[in-house]
């Protein structure tokens, strides 16, 4: 019901735009932080230092990562600050990892209160920032998980609304609340993921052209087809396809952010047609870090 009322609204909120379609996702996110803030203010002391999907990061540590980036895009967008960017040398991995780690570190001496009233005042101006911006013009960032190079504004802020779907997802399982999976804020977190996923297979897919795989999340009844071309992979309609890998949502989103394993995902999943095509799009990655 919830899927369908959300592909429904897709459909007024979305154009096609140089062969892709524009994921309209920034009125989604006042009310994910909002469930957000009542999360965070319902959590006890101690299940802000429970462990997460995160790698070494507490419940703690992922609340100051998210403000932090509620900072760095204020600072970007409103003041046209980028602080101490990558240098041409450096490998943008690394250097997110690096500013990362120190943000984390120092907001160790924050509060749990001090955070949720930080992320409350910053979270308007944050949102402010991505709807003055004109959808279609070139973003400060690109996807560079999707392979581009340039990006629109519309690719970027979606791919900033992952995060946010993501990083609040971890504390839910981390603190055993209800999941984010069964509403409306997951379709578009998927969606936005697909978008990526012909670069992916481009990499990690071995296929003749003209062959197709499906990708299906059956327990949402999400599908989507990418066709081999002679240009390489690309979202098409097609159903007729050679392989298919059936997923469960609750895998999906933590193998495409690299918490679990490929081989830990496949263990849940159903493959229809080729074996080895079918699961390529595991070894998928939306997530730098």
């Amino acid at each position: 019901m919830l899927q369908h009322f959300y592909r429904n609204m897709l459909k007024l909120a979305t154009i096609k735009h140089s062969q892709q379609i524009m994921i309209d996702t920034i009125h989604l996110f006042k009310p994910l932080d909002n469930h957000l803030i009542n999360l965070l203010k319902d959590l006890l002391d101690e299940e802000w230092n429970h462990p997460t999907l995160c790698r070494a990061w507490t419940v703690k540590d992922i609340v100051a990562h998210l403000l932090d980036g509620n900072f760095r895009r204020i600072a970007i967008h409103r003041d046209k600050y980028f602080g101490n960017p990558a240098s041409k040398n450096q490998d943008l991995l690394v250097h997110l990892n690096e500013m990362n780690a120190i943000w984390v570190n120092a907001a160790d001496r924050l509060s749990p209160r001090l955070l949720i009233d930080l992320l409350s005042i910053s979270s308007e101006m944050y949102i402010g920032q991505f709807k003055a911006l004109d959808p279609m013009g070139t973003a400060v960032f690109p996807v560079s998980w999707a392979g581009d190079k340039t990006s629109s504004n519309w690719f970027d802020i979606a791919r900033e609304y992952t995060e946010k779907w993501l990083h609040q997802e971890q504390i839910r399982i981390a603190t055993g609340r209800e999941t984010l999976v069964n509403n409306i804020f997951f379709p578009p977190f998927l969606d936005t993921l697909m978008l990526g996923m012909p670069h992916a297979l481009q990499q990690y897919a071995s296929a003749s052209v003209g062959d197709c795989i499906a990708i299906s999340i059956p327990d949402q009844a999400l599908r989507w087809f990418f066709i081999n071309t002679e240009n390489g992979w690309k979202k098409t309609t097609d159903t007729a396809c050679r392989a298919e890998l059936m997923i469960p949502a609750a895998t999906a989103w933590q193998v495409f952010s690299k918490g679990i394993s490929p081989d830990t995902a496949l263990e849940t999943c159903t493959i229809k047609g080729d074996l080895a095509l079918a699961k390529s799009p595991l070894y998928f990655k939306a997530f730098m870090v």
